[in-house]
Order: structure tokens, then C-alpha cells, then sequence
């Protein structure tokens, strides 16, 4: 029995299915708490971010307009402003966007999420020397937690001559790929470098000389002198993305020899490795992934043997009449298999997902369907990588997932024909 006068916090309930991209039953939540209190700016708060999960532009710059107009306390209005400024970059006005985020910043300095935000929109700018320290306050939890497990100094561009440098990473695999293009310079550097790797992605880390291997859990911090973020490296090294590398890691020999056998030799027809969709966890998954039936189209496409390197869940979707997927993922054991399968692919087609960065990394081409809000790695309205040589970005642009789709396919019909 509930007491008189008692009813929910919709905030709350908005807030939690906003962050589970549930957009529909967020906006349910927060229109439900205006009739209570139409005065509540959290709760506009929470329809902005509803409708801007939703792609409904307008509105969600409406519903910013109106929790503004409440004249909420910092934290809310910062927020507020950083969802405005979210929202204007999706719709073009980047000018605004701009200014917006700088609003949202002064507004609470030491909130967490227009900083976020702030780096999100620097990185799509290209402008990574900026995006650095503005992202780092994503990591806050990491660096305490990172800080309180080794008690050891956190480098930071110091001298590393005669150092042991461990290097710890707490985000997803992707992440670490990317970041591994730094293990060697770093090895130049110190008399030792350990990077502590998950189990599935030893073998192709690995394959950087030089560098040691570690488990999680296994490491006596007493062998090392400092050790380092690798979220951190660019930020550290002074990245500016205008050099993208090259292949940086190689096939397993033992896989590579594995797959040689599972695969076969290549024929006349182009070999496509597919990723439609990337880990369902993940906070920007509603934006980045796709579903298989997206590729619908692409089956009208002749002389291509299609690769699925899909993994999860997502690996079991019908696919569309006509488009003929061999499927792996009950045979990958990890990367070093999922590298020696990208090698043998002429081409990989996939989502912002640790596949293309492995792609990437190995030097194999790869073509990045960018969604309409990326992450803050990836400029807006180019087709260059900054970070891969082998990488080309097929943009979605303000119009969402079909322009990425339609480009696609024409480059895919282009590299048939020509082939």
C-alpha cells in the first residue's frame, strides 16, 4: 500500500530508460510527471533527451526551451545546454553547437556530462588537442579506480628511459586496438612496457614485438615504476589525427594457418566481411548498430561472398532473401581468429565496432558506417580515417542510416564493376 499522495519519480524512470535507449517509454515517464508538475524543469529535461533519442529534433529543442524557461539550478541547466548542443549539431547548426556546449560548461564547471558532450562535438570537429582533456572527465571513475588499485605514479609524458611502464585499459576492446598504435613508440621509449590484455585479445596484441603480455588481476605493480591509461595515450603524446596509421598488428601464425584451411583459397568474387551490429551494452549502441534486415538491398549485388564477423546475439538474424552469409561465430575463439579471418576478406563493411578497428590496425581496407551522432572519434563529413590508413568512413550524415546504406551500396557496385 503506497502512502496518500504518493506517486512516482518519473524522472528517475525516464532517466533509466533514456539511458537504455527505451526513448518511447522514457517520454511516457516524463510526460506523465509534467501532469503532476509542469514546473519541473528534470522532467522537460528528460522529454528533450526522449525526443532527441527519438530523432525528433524540434521537440527536443523545444522541451531545452522550456526547461530553460524554468530557470533550473546549474547542474539541470547544464545539462539542459548539453543536450541543446547535441541536438544542434545532429540538426547542421554547428556554429551553435559550439557556442551551446561552452554555455553548458559555465553554466556547472564541474559537471560531468557537458564535458562529455563537449568532447564528443571537439572530436567530430577534428579538433582532437581540444576533445583531450574535455573527454578525460569520462574517465574520472576509471583514473580513481585505476589510481586506488596499483598505488603506483600515473604517467604522464614524463622521461621513461630506464622505466617500466605498465599500461592498464578498463574500456572495451575497440578502444584498446586503437590505442595499441602508441605500444611501440612507447617501447622506444622505456627499458620495459607491459600491457595488461584480456584473454581474447592476447593473441593479436601480441603480435606487437617487444611488448609484454599481462592478465588482468596478475600483475605485481612492485615490477613497475608508473603506470599508464591507455585512454590516456593520445592526450599525453599530443595526437592530432592527422596521421593515421598503418598496420600495426599482424595474423597469428597459428590462426592465420587455421583459417587459410577453414576459408579456402579466394575466388573470382569479392570476399566482404560484414558487422552489422556491435556489443548491445554498450552506452551509444542505439545509435552505432544495425539490424541484418538493413542490408536487405545489398542481396541484389552480384559476385560477392559475404563473410558474417558478427558476434552476440545480433549473429543469429535471419538474413535477407537472397543475400547468402557464411557465419563464423560459433568457430571464433578470439581475436587472433577474427584476424586471420578479416585478412582473408578483401573488404570488411562494418559498424563502429572493435572489427573495424581491427581492420584497421591489420592494414586490411575497411569501410566505416558512421551514424548520424559517432563518437568522438570520428569527424563529421569526411571520408578519411585519422587513425587508419585503410579505413574509409561512409558517413550518415544529419539524414541518419539510409545515406550510409545508399553509399555503400554504390561504392560496393562501383568496386564490382571495375574489379
Amino acid at each position: 500500500m503506497f502512502a496518500p499522495g504518493w506517486f512516482p519519480d518519473y524522472s528517475s524512470i525516464a532517466r533509466f530508460c533514456n539511458e537504455r535507449a527505451a526513448f518511447d517509454l522514457a517520454l511516457q515517464a516524463a510526460l506523465a510527471g509534467l501532469k503532476r508538475n509542469a514546473r519541473d524543469p528534470l522532467l522537460h529535461l528528460r522529454v528533450a533527451q526522449s525526443y532527441d533519442g527519438l530523432g525528433d529534433r524540434t521537440r527536443a529543442l523545444e522541451a531545452c526551451a522550456n526547461a530553460l524557461f524554468l530557470d533550473p539550478i546549474p547542474d539541470v541547466r547544464a545539462q539542459t545546454l548539453a543536450t541543446m548542443a547535441l541536438v544542434l549539431e545532429s540538426a547542421g547548426r554547428l556554429d551553435d553547437a559550439r557556442e551551446t556546449i561552452v554555455r553548458a560548461i559555465a553554466a556547472s564547471p564541474d559537471a560531468i556530462e557537458p564535458h562529455v558532450a563537449c568532447a564528443g562535438i571537439r572530436g567530430r570537429d577534428a579538433d582532437f588537442p581540444a576533445a583531450w582533456p574535455e573527454l578525460e572527465f569520462f574517465f574520472l571513475e576509471e583514473r580513481a579506480w585505476f589510481r586506488k588499485r596499483f598505488g603506483l605514479p600515473e604517467w604522464n609524458g614524463e622521461e621513461l628511459a630506464g622505466k617500466r611502464l605498465l599500461v592498464v585499459h578498463g574500456q572495451g576492446a575497440g578502444d584498446l586496438i586503437q590505442m595499441a598504435r602508441y605500444l611501440p613508440g612507447l617501447r622506444a621509449r622505456a627499458a620495459e612496457v607491459t600491457v595488461e590484455v584480456p584473454p581474447s585479445l592476447a593473441p593479436a596484441i601480441g603480435t606487437i614485438g617487444g611488448v609484454t603480455l599481462a592478465a588482468k588481476d596478475t600483475v605485481d605493480r612492485g615490477a613497475f615504476d608508473a603506470y599508464a591509461r591507455a585512454m590516456a595515450l593520445p592526450r599525453i603524446l599530443g595526437e592530432t589525427g592527422a596521421t593515421p596509421s598503418g598496420a600495426y598488428l599482424a595474423v597469428p601464425e597459428g590462426a592465420a594457418a587455421r583459417w587459410r584451411e577453414r576459408l579456402g583459397p579466394g575466388t573470382a568474387r569479392l570476399r566482404v566481411g560484414l558487422v552489422w551490429a556491435g556489443n548491445p551494452y554498450h552506452s551509444n549502441d542505439h545509435f552505432r548498430s544495425l539490424t541484418l534486415a538493413a542490408f536487405e538491398t545489398f542481396a541484389a549485388l552480384e559476385g560477392i561472398e559475404w563473410i558474417s564477423l558478427q558476434l552476440g546475439p545480433k549473429a543469429f538474424e535471419a538474413a535477407p532473401a537472397g543475400l547468402a552469409l557464411t557465419r563464423l561465430h560459433d568457430e571464433i575463439r578470439d581475436f587472433g581468429d577474427t584476424a586471420a579471418i578479416v585478412a582473408a576478406c578483401d573488404l570488411i563493411l562494418s559498424v563502429d565496432t572493435a572489427v573495424a578497428h581491427l581492420a584497421g590496425a591489420l592494414g586490411v581496407p575497411v569501410w566505416l558506417l558512421v551514424p548520424a551522432r559517432p563518437e568522438w572519434r570520428w569527424p563529421r563529413s569526411v571520408e578519411a580515417s585519422p587513425w587508419y590508413a585503410s579505413m574509409r568512413l561512409v558517413q550518415s550524415g544529419a539524414e541518419g542510416w539510409p545515406v550510409a546504406l545508399e553509399r555503400a551500396f554504390a561504392l560496393l557496385a562501383e568496386r564490382l564493376a571495375t574489379a
